[in-house]
C-alpha cells in the first residue's frame, strides 16, 4: 500500500453540525422550515448543489439560486466552527506518514472550504494533499480525481485504499479499481457500506492500522 485516499466529511471531520447550520441559515433567510441533523446526513455526499437542491425540497426547487448564494456565503465564514477530527483520525494519519504512505483528502466540498476546514482541524498539516470541488476535477464518483493523484504518487490502483463513509465513496473506488473501506460513524450504516462493496468496515480509527495491513489487493 503506497497511497491512501480519505473523505472528508464523516470520515475524518465531523463537520454534519457545520453544514447543516450552513443549511439552516439559508432556509431560515427564506423563511422556509430547518432541517434536522439526521436530514442533513442523508443530503451531504454529491456535493454542495445536490445538498442545497435536497434541502429545499420540489416545492422550493425555483429558489435554488437563492439558497445556494445563501448557503455558501454562511459556509465560506463558518468553514469549521464546531467541526471536529473523529477520534482518533489525526493520530491514524500521523501513523500512516510515519509508515512513509502517501494521503490525500478527497471530498466535494467546495475546494475553498475543504482548505480551510482542513487548516483549521489541524487535518491538511498531515495529508499530503486536500482536494475538493470546483478546481479542475470533476464531483466524486468521477474516478479522474484518483487517477490523478495515483500518477501524482506513483501508485497503482492495487497499492491504493480509500476511506469513506459515502456512496459516492464506494462508486469511485469501484471505477479506479482500488480498495474501498467503510467506517461506519458516517452516513451509512455498516450493512449499507457492505451492500456497497467495502472491503472491510471499521468501527474506529483504532482498527485502522491493521486493516491497512490486512487489505487483500485485487484490481
Amino acid at each position: 500500500m503506497k497511497l491512501i485516499l480519505y473523505d472528508l466529511d464523516g470520515t475524518l471531520l465531523d463537520s454534519f453540525e457545520d453544514i447543516r447550520a450552513s443549511v439552516n441559515h439559508g432556509l431560515r433567510r427564506m423563511g422556509l422550515p430547518e432541517r434536522s441533523i439526521d436530514e442533513i446526513k442523508r443530503f451531504v455526499g454529491d456535493g454542495v448543489e445536490k445538498l442545497v437542491e435536497r434541502a429545499l425540497g420540489p416545492a422550493a426547487a425555483h429558489r435554488f439560486d437563492e439558497a445556494l448564494a445563501a448557503v455558501l456565503e454562511h459556509y465560506k465564514a463558518n468553514p469549521a466552527e464546531s467541526g471536529r477530527p473523529y477520534p482518533g483520525a489525526l493520530a491514524a494519519l500521523d501513523r500512516a506518514r510515519a509508515a512513509g504512505l502517501k494521503q490525500a483528502i478527497v471530498t466535494n466540498k467546495p475546494h475553498a472550504i475543504a482548505l480551510a476546514s482542513c487548516a483549521r482541524t489541524g487535518l491538511a498539516e498531515r495529508v499530503d494533499r486536500v482536494q475538493g470541488a470546483g478546481d479542475g476535477f470533476p464531483l466524486k464518483p468521477d474516478p479522474a480525481v484518483a487517477f490523478a493523484l495515483m500518477q501524482e504518487f506513483g501508485a497503482t490502483a492495487a497499492e491504493t485504499a480509500l476511506l469513506g463513509d459515502g456512496n459516492a465513496d464506494a462508486a469511485l473506488a469501484r471505477a479506479a479499481g482500488i480498495a474501498f473501506v467503510g467506517c461506519a460513524w458516517g452516513s451509512n450504516s455498516t450493512d449499507r457500506l457492505r451492500e456497497l462493496g467495502a472491503r472491510r468496515v471499521i468501527e474506529s480509527f483504532g482498527e485502522w492500522p491493521g486493516v491497512l495491513n490486512g487489505i487483500e489487493r485485487r484490481v
